[in-house]
Formats: structure tokens, sequence, C-alpha cells
């Protein structure tokens, strides 16, 4: 449960309506963006009831109508879209579309937010820092590159306007849930505008002994350079010093009965030793110029630069998978502890030139596009082990569900050397795609194509008990073309 208050100061505006005046007239509604606006869906204005693909758009007033808190919970309505898939997880968000898992493809700004492509370390934008939520389903590889084929999710920043607002929210609820949050945009002179938001939040997770917390701010500045020439530059900060991340609970003692019955709703597989800690900073620079008559030019440019330490444990069975005879053994959880330490620096540029041009019966609208990532990640894994079968000594305290002790981890004590991996990445990707939005009367047809180049190496170190034993670099690299040809 949530209870909330918040405290809202923007301009209002009074119209009378005198006792003669009883007819009722039906206005058109007028939607009006920005000259920036470009949709996820073909990375041009065309709004999503006019595109010919599946794709939707989640505006902040329903996310504040549902209290959203997450991108998962923004999700939850979305037609296609099975959100949630692991409800305790709070690292990042994952969820399926069109039923493909979806983990690797979120979108900041239509810009891929960086990863690695193997870790746990992925920036997760709070929901309080943003306008709307963008949904394409089916495959969107002739704008962005690879992905999932079910489709992506784009999330879009709160930006500065120019009319005064200013929100204090205040939330509490079950959990022991306290969050502070605060909205404030306005002119600071004729041609700069500005917008701050910041959270803090602490609650319980929903498993016992776990904790989640956060602080956010997103300072923002808006500036008219010239009539054709726009300049948005932007901040994004965010420290989680707790974070759940995924400990599975075995299915006996959930979804079977145990000896001992069925697990509360709050069963935890862990240890108040588990935690996930992580750190973004994420600057972006976003440039649109109007060239020419009917030629635009936008740039966005962002350089994150991430940390995260996760502390955990794996659940590897029952004692008894291992030890049928063995008493209590449908109780008695093997664990297996283990620590990832993730560093990551990123660049990430996406520059779109579009042309506009045609009759009052056929037009087009010609999108030529380059986008580029770089990724640099460094990861230290130690592993601490679970059990020796042999004479079922504990490399990792094992964990009697029954009675849990969630105390059992000495961190001094655990040999998180029986395994250390070292990985050095590097991701370099540069796509380049043109697309044309032809309209002809109630007709239109969007067709494009894309061409990737795509490089990853991991350079990666293995040893045991402090001996290496197996080093070496691995190299994956993929050219490949996508196409799209679509109409409405």
């Amino acid at each position: 449960l949530d209870y909330s208050m918040t405290c809202v100061s923007k301009p209002t505006s009074t119209t009378t309506i005198s006792s003669a005046e009883t007819t009722t007239n039906t206005l058109e509604t007028i939607t009006v963006y920005a000259d920036s606006y470009r949709t996820a869906g073909t990375k041009t204005t065309l709004e999503p009831e006019d595109a010919p693909m599946s794709y939707s758009r989640i505006d902040g007033k329903t996310l504040d109508y549902r209290q959203v808190v997450s991108l998962n919970g923004a999700l939850r309505y979305e037609p296609g879209v099975t959100p949630e898939s692991r409800g305790t997880f709070t690292i990042f968000d994952e969820f399926r579309i069109r039923g493909f898992t979806t983990i690797q493809n979120g979108y900041y700004d239509g810009v891929r937010l960086p990863y690695d492509g193997a870790w746990n370390l992925y920036p997760q934008i709070d929901a309080y820092a943003t306008e709307a939520v963008e949904v394409v389903k089916g495959s969107a590889s002739s704008l962005y590159g690879f992905g999932s084929p079910g489709g992506m999710v784009n999330q879009v920043s709160k930006t500065p306007q120019a009319t005064p607002s200013h929100q204090v929210r205040l939330r509490g609820g079950s959990q022991n849930l306290m969050e502070i949050g605060l909205d404030s945009t306005g002119a600071l002179s004729d041609d700069l505008n500005y917008r701050l938001v910041a959270l803090g939040r602490q609650k319980d997770g929903q498993m016992q002994t776990t904790e989640e917390e956060r602080v956010m701010v997103n300072p923002s500045l808006e500036w008219q350079a010239t009539d054709a020439l726009n300049v948005l530059a932007s901040v994004y900060y965010q420290d989680d010093p707790k974070a759940t991340p995924s400990v599975p609970l075995p299915a006996i003692g959930t979804v079977y009965d145990a000896s001992y019955g069925k697990l509360d709703s709050d069963a935890f597989a862990g240890d108040n030793w588990v935690n996930y800690e992580r750190e973004v900073l994420m600057p972006t620079l976003t440039l649109n110029w109007d060239v020419a008559d009917n030629v635009t030019f936008k740039q966005v440019s962002r350089y994150p630069d991430a940390d995260a330490l996760q502390k955990n444990i794996y659940n590897r069975g029952l004692v008894q998978d291992y030890a049928p005879d063995y008493p209590n053994g449908d109780a008695l959880l093997v664990r297996d502890a283990y620590i990832t330490d993730e560093e990551m620096s990123n660049y990430s540029t996406d520059n779109q030139l579009a042309f506009e041009f045609g009759t009052g019966q056929l037009s087009h609208n010609v999108l030529f596009g380059v986008d580029y990532q770089n990724t640099d990640s460094k990861v230290t894994y130690q592993d601490a082990g679970s059990i020796d079968p042999a004479t079922f000594t504990e490399f990792t305290p094992i964990l009697d569900l029954s009675n849990p002790d969630y105390n059992l981890v000495d961190p001094d004590a655990l040999p998180l050397d029986t395994y250390v991996q070292n990985d050095d990445i590097t991701v370099k990707q540069i796509g380049y795609y043109l697309q044309d939005e032809v309209k002809f009367n109630d007709l239109t047809v969007v067709a494009g194509v894309r061409f990737d180049d795509f490089e990853s190496k991991n350079y990666q170190t293995k040893a045991s008990s402090g001996a290496v034993y197996e080093q070496g670099e691995v190299v994956n690299e993929a050219d490949e073309t996508s196409g799209r040809l679509a109409r409405r």
C-alpha cells in the first residue's frame, strides 16, 4: 500500500460561463510536440496511431496516476508485454515482449543503455525521472541494430519547460516505504529553461532481511541558442546503496509441498550479507538543428560511467538431491556465495539527418543516421563454492528453510578464492541506417535498411586458489544488414 501526497504549483486559468450559455461544444484535441520530438518507432515525428507497426506510448499522466516506481510497473497493463518475471528482483528491469525475454535492449531517449553483454551492471532509469515510456513490438533492428525480436522499450526523460511547474512528492506505505521527490522546471531567461528532478527512497524488500535504497538527481538545461539551434544538456546521477539481486528458491517448498509445508511469500534463500550496490553517472548532450527548410539534424551524445558490487548466493539445490536419505534433506538448501565487482564506461552517440519533401498527396520523410557505441567493462568474479559432495564440508553455509538463520555467512571466513575470474571487455558497434517514410493520401509506407559492424573482445583470466590456469582473448565479430518494409 502506498500513501502519497503531491504538492503542485503551476499557472492556472479560470473561465466563467453564464447560465445562458448552455450549449456544449466538442473540441478537437490537439497534441503539440517540441521540434525535437521523434518517436522510438520510426525516429521521426510519425505518431503512434499513424505508424505501420505495433507501437504505443505510455504518457507521464498515466505513469503518475498509477504511481509507477519502475519500468516493470509501467509495463503492467501493456498488451503483449509480461513484466516482473522475477518480482523480488530489483537490480534491473526484466520483462518479456511477445514471449521474448528482454533485459539487454533498454533505451533512454532513443539511445541504447550500455551493457557488456555478460555480467550484472546495467543502468536502471528511475520512473520518477521518466516523462513517457515507448514500446515497440516486433523487430526494430532496421533502426537500432541487434536486439530482442520481441521488441524494445524506450524511456523518455523529463526535459525543461518554459512554463513554471513545481512538485514535491511525499510517499509512505507498507514495507516501511519512505520517499521524497522533487520536480521543478521553469525559465531562467528568454532562451534558457531548467529542470531539476530529484528523489530519495528507502523501503524493505519483499524477502526477509532485504532492503532497497536510492538517491537520484537529474538536472537539465535547455538553451535556445538561435532560432534554428536548440541545445539540451542533462546529467543523470543515481546511487543505489542497497538493492536485491536474484536469489532463487527451490520448487520444493514453493511450487510443491515440502515436509514442513510451503514457504511464505517473504521467504529468502540468501543472507544478511547479500546485497547489490550501484552508482551511475550519465551526462548527455542533445543538439537539434533546423539546417534549412524541411531539413533537420539531431545528435545525442552520452558518456555513462558506472560501477556495481554484488554479494550474492547461488541456489545449488537441496541436500536430498545429493543424499536422498539425509535427514530433513528437503529443507536444507545447498548454497554458493559469490561476488561480482564491476566497473563500466561508455560513449554513445546517434546522429540523424532528416529531409522532408513532396506534394499534398505524396510526401517523403527521408532519414539517414549513424550511431556508435564503445563500452569498456572490467569485472572481477569470486566464488566460494558450495559443498564437498563426498564429505558435506560446507564452503558456503547450508540454509535450513524450515527454520532459517540469515546470519550464517561470515565474510572473513568465505573462501572466495576458490574460483576467481577476471574479464576485461570492450564492445564496439557502429550502425548506418536509411529510412523513407512515404505518405500517399491515406497510405503510409515505411521502408528502411541498416548495416551494422559489431565487435566484442574479452580478455579473460581464470584462477583457482590463487593459481592462474587459463587466460586468453575471446573475440566476437559480426557484420549484418537488417531491413523493414511496413505499410498502413
